[in-house]
């Protein structure tokens, strides 16, 4: 059995107040050789983050009204169940996303694959054109050259 004395006057100062709020913690911290599970009702209510909230308090100069603790615990509570809500949500649209995501890069690939088949049919349709306009072109030539030769032989025939 543990126990503690306190101190406590009117008009005391913030420190004087904190360090009585710390007694209390240390004292009960100590209660079942530090366990960190409650093993009592008063440590489970002077737990850290309830003494964290008293001191702020009292550095602030605010009254520390359990009330007021625990409307904002319960306020957080919410809070944090909406964000859970939320996060769950973007969870889904993100999975979403990612399946849309994934046929739009199958879709992409599929038409590129596409475009260079229609590409190469095309390469083998340029190049065949290509070569028939070369032959055309030789052709051209050919008949330009024989067109000069008999423009000669007529020449040659008018001026005899």
């Amino acid at each position: 059995m543990m126990k503690i004395q306190l101190d406590i006057k009117d008009n005391m100062s913030k420190a004087d107040e904190i360090s009585i709020i710390e007694k209390i913690s240390d004292t009960l911290k100590k209660v079942d050789n530090g366990s960190k599970e409650p093993t009592n009702y008063l440590k489970c209510l002077f737990n850290e983050s309830f003494i964290f909230w008293v001191k702020q308090q009292i550095q602030n100069d605010i009254f520390p009204e359990v009330m007021q603790y625990i409307d904002g615990y319960h306020i957080k509570e919410d809070e944090l169940e909406r964000a859970n809500g939320k996060i769950k949500l973007l969870i889904e649209d993100n999975e979403t996303l990612k399946a849309e995501n994934e046929k739009l890069n199958d879709k992409i690939f599929d038409f590129f694959q596409r475009l260079g088949e229609v590409n190469a049919e095309h390469e083998k349709e340029v190049d065949e054109y290509l070569h028939e306009l070369e032959q055309v072109k030789q052709s051209l030539e050919q008949k330009e050259e024989e067109i000069i030769r008999l423009k000669a032989k007529l020449y040659d025939l008018m001026s005899k």
